[in-house]
């Protein structure tokens, strides 16, 4: 649609502990497609969507792309992702986290400083883990937590995840230990503190989960999503690709055009250094983003060509 809006939003979603979103439904928790919803609500407009879900019961950072921007959800999806977290060992449940029916429960007196330090080494770097029940993940075409709401077995894979660090930032008391976490896409935190606390011998489970980071985007440059209602003024979106670490390649009007009917283009007069297939950022003079494109061409050889991999704006 003409003038649609395009951009970032940056919104801090609410979770378990917070005050209820539904005020007629004050102990339903928002999902991430509520967030959608109350954003294309808010702006009008269908195309939006999130880079990555939140857990009802956790808050924290949810990248929300509207129009054009929905092209580069994609990469957004694939950053690291930072998050605070509180394990509760000593207490296993069904869906791995607080919310859950309680499986086990028992003593976690056997957990100490000194052991979750000699366990973190384990759980950091590349490692596999089994995805919760009650996730997002496909299984024979359906959800999983799907199945595991109405009593069928999800059986569900290992996946090799990246787990950067995985930080201890309280000492152990009643069971529980704060940890900052920071992880490549599809690691599941629940996954983590149910495998830290088997290994432990006790169990564990996510007493509480808040995103702070995904990439260079940050929770502290949010808007809370309750200010999202009645007749606030709409915020201001970021650029599209406010949070692509990448290299800038600023484009004249004729290499725009080029790149926006697909040819490839020669950039002479550009310093970055790419190898082939590796990604840039093509933006205007204003340094407004207007697409992905990516290097043809073997490093060393000049002048470099780009093509067009994702394209946001008009010719």
């Amino acid at each position: 649609m003409l003038g649609e809006p395009s951009g970032l939003l940056m919104l801090d979603k609410p979770g378990l502990g917070d005050p209820p979103v539904f005020p007629e439904q004050p102990d339903r928790l928002p999902t991430s497609h509520d967030a959608v919803q109350r954003v294309r609500r808010c702006f009008g407009i269908r195309r939006v969507g999130h880079t990555g879900t939140l857990d009802p019961f956790a808050s924290g950072l949810l990248v929300i792309c509207l129009g054009r921007a929905t092209r580069l959800a994609e990469y957004y999806q694939g950053q690291p992702k930072t998050y605070r977290t509180v394990f509760r060992f000593g207490l296993r449940t069904d869906t791995d986290d607080i919310t859950g029916t309680p499986l086990e429960e028992g003593s976690a007196s056997v957990v100490t400083e000194s052991r979750l330090a000699a366990l973190v080494p384990k759980f950091t770097g590349w490692i596999e883990q089994i995805p919760p029940a009650f996730s997002a993940k496909h299984i024979g075409g359906q959800r999983a937590h799907r199945i595991a709401r109405s009593g069928g077995l999800a059986e569900l894979q290992p996946q090799t995840v990246h787990v950067a660090a995985l930080e201890a930032l309280s000492p152990v008391q009643d069971g529980c230990c704060e940890f900052m976490v920071t992880c490549s896409a599809g690691t599941y935190i629940r996954s983590l503190a149910r495998d830290m606390g088997l290994a432990l011998g006790v169990g564990g489970t996510v007493a509480s989960l808040r995103r702070v980071s995904l990439g260079s985007l940050r929770v502290a440059d949010a808007i809370p999503l309750v200010e999202l209602e009645g007749d606030a003024p709409l915020p201001e979106l970021a650029d599209a690709g406010a949070g692509l670490a990448w290299p800038r390649l600023v484009c004249d009007a004729d290499m725009r055009l080029r790149f926006s009917q697909g040819r490839e283009v020669e950039a002479p007069d550009v310093s970055i250094q790419l190898r082939e297939g590796e990604l840039a950022l093509a933006v205007d003079t204003e340094r407004r983003t207007l697409g992905v494109v990516w290097c043809t061409q073997a490093a060393g050889t000049w002048p470099p060509r780009f093509r067009t991999r994702k394209w946001l704006a008009a010719a």
